[in-house]
């Protein structure tokens, strides 16, 4: 039987995509909050069975919006926040694929 689990964008090293069938089973069959404390690229998180609502808004947002105007949107929040943390360097990613692309 194969699983239809969600792939997540925010992939690295130490991801647990690929392994998923092996991890979820060890969780309980009810979660109310479900707490991915380090999330990385929140493989896990987008796929245990509990209330994520935030999270898959936000995996919805990635999705469905170009990835310039995503880290524009990051950038302007940390600005926000903390006006004196060191600016990134302004990167172009208009060549590379949309994460909706990949996600299709």
């Amino acid at each position: 039987m194969k699983n239809n689990w969600i792939k997540s964008p925010l992939n690295y090293i130490g991801g647990k995509y690929k392994i998923l069938n092996q991890v979820l089973p060890l969780f309980p069959k009810q979660i109310d909050t479900f707490v991915d404390l380090f999330a990385g690229g929140c493989n896990v998180g987008i796929n245990i069975n509990a209330n994520l609502t935030y999270l898959i808004n936000l995996f919805d947002e990635f999705k469905n919006n170009d990835i310039n105007f995503v880290l524009k949107h990051i950038d302007n929040r940390i600005d926000e926040f903390s006006p004196d943390f060191p600016k990134a360097p302004q990167l172009n990613f208009s060549k590379t694929p949309k994460i909706k692309d990949k996600l299709s």
